[in-house]
């Protein structure tokens, strides 16, 4: 177990990352009310296409469904320099003063220690289907496009989240590991954009939604969730209590 780091879900296309012990009823929360405002965006919009109409629409059914906005900040810039660098490089040379780098740290080498434990792990794969789009270039010779629309969030105790959000389309080829690999910022086009939002789920404003989130993500979760394993994950028997479990059945 990470230090300071209970559990990584990939839930939908973000990968929540769980800052110490936290109960099953908070999680279950965190992880309905966050899919359930990616589907309701993604249901007007493509992330992928249509990238800036969707981030208003996941942000607007968040507010809808119970999360309180305390900060935000958003950027939009080309990536420059001759230095290939990681997607988690690019968020640290941004982070606003209301996100933790040291959050960030911590869920960047437990996520980074999955993978190099267990590569080919359903939850990754899953994460790339879920964010990772390909574009078949129209003219004949011209480099393939591929679009990277992705959420990662940082949960810590009573349902406050520090969300980041990153979306950029790049001609370099892209594996399930994009999030460790080295970026070429010349196969960069246009801008990256970056979003970072600090949130909190309020359980009062929550509460009259959540029975119904239950029921309508009970048949879609087993397809849509689950959790970025530890090595020691796959030797231990599970038990029907755990979170993870019953989210990633079937996968």
């Amino acid at each position: 177990m990470d230090k300071g780091m209970s559990e990584l879900i990939v839930n939908g296309g973000c990968l929540l990352f769980f800052l110490d012990a936290q109960s099953l009823h908070s999680k279950n929360d965190v992880v309905n009310s966050t899919l359930y405002a990616q589907l309701a965006a993604s249901k007007k919009h493509s992330k992928f296409s249509a990238y800036d109409d969707w981030r208003e629409r996941y942000l607007a059914a968040s507010l809808r469904f119970g999360w309180m906005l305390k900060a935000s900040e958003s950027i939009s810039q080309r990536m420059t320099g001759q230095a290939s660098r990681t997607l988690w490089d690019w968020i640290r040379d941004k982070l606003p003063a209301f996100v933790s780098a040291t959050e960030i740290k911590l869920g960047e080498e437990a996520a980074r220690q999955r993978y190099h434990d267990f590569p080919n792990q359903p939850a990754i794969g899953l994460l790339a289907q879920q964010v990772l789009q390909s574009t078949i270039a129209p003219v004949l010779n011209q480099p393939q496009a591929m679009t990277v629309a992705l959420q990662l969030g940082l949960v810590g105790p009573g349902a406050t989240l520090t969300l980041v959000q990153i979306k950029f389309v790049s001609h370099q080829r892209l594996t399930p590991g994009f999030l460790f690999e080295p970026l070429i910022p010349a196969s960069i086009v246009g801008n990256v954009e970056l979003s970072f939002y600090s949130m909190q789920l309020m359980d009062l404003a929550y509460s009259p939604f959540r029975e119904t989130f239950e029921t309508a993500l009970e048949g879609l979760r087993s397809n849509l969730v689950c959790p970025l394993q530890e090595v020691d994950d796959i030797h231990l028997p599970r038990k029907d209590t755990s979170l993870s479990v019953s989210l990633c059945r079937g996968i």
